[in-house]
């Protein structure tokens, strides 16, 4: 079931993957979690079950983008203000329906200085794409939309981050992709990838 999931849409670019198809999905990650004993640290996800399962979970978070930064209020309605948030800072016009669900991450700051990041799932891929790609607009606002990630992947991305320049280091649909020396590119996934990637530059250098 995992892999046929994977298989049917993991392949990104390709036309929105349908809601019935990424809901599977999530249905699947958590069905395999009960199963599998659960650890306070992220999985090793190099092995071949493990890396399947983070693929999966990653595949269910498709549809979702991170907004930090937007202020936080009590009583707020955070559907309301995300599309505020796109029409007035990206200048995309969204309808409510076009919006699964949005919610803040976390527990709220006792100061509430700091707001806390609101997580936004899409019905559609597009719509999701469309505002992925307007948020170099957001430069110097002091506000920031970053892709949602599995704990894992983040674990990659802060490895990556650590061993390269960070201006070589960025998230595309989910991947973690590096920009080599050569100008090449190249995707680290798992921590077993980026290891790869620096003995085979290191070979090349000796």
């Amino acid at each position: 079931m995992i892999r046929y999931l994977i298989h049917q849409g993991w392949n990104y670019g390709h036309p929105p993957l349908s809601a019935s198809l990424l809901a599977s999905a999530g249905a699947v990650v958590d069905t395999v979690r009960r199963m599998v004993p659960t650890s306070k640290a992220a999985p090793d996800a190099s092995g071949g079950a493990g890396k399947a399962l983070d693929a999966l979970e990653q595949y269910s978070r498709r549809n979702c983008l991170l907004i930090h930064g937007l202020p936080e209020c009590e009583g707020e309605v955070a559907v309301n203000n995300v599309l505020s948030f796109f029409d007035t800072k990206i200048g995309i016009k969204l309808p409510l329906y076009s919006i699964d669900r949005a919610h803040r991450l976390g527990r709220r700051n006792r100061d509430h200085k700091r707001p806390r990041p609101v997580i936004v799932k899409f019905v559609s891929y597009a719509d999701r794409d469309m505002v992925w790609k307007s948020k170099k607009r957001l430069r110097g606002s002091g506000f920031l939309i970053t892709e949602s990630l599995t704990s894992y992947r983040k674990r990659v991305l802060d490895e990556a981050k650590r061993m390269f320049d960070r201006e070589n280091v960025w998230i595309s649909d989910g991947r973690i992709m590096v920009l080599g020396s050569d100008g090449t590119k190249h995707k680290s996934n798992t921590l077993q990838d980026l290891q790869l990637y620096v003995l085979r530059a290191q070979n090349q250098i000796t």
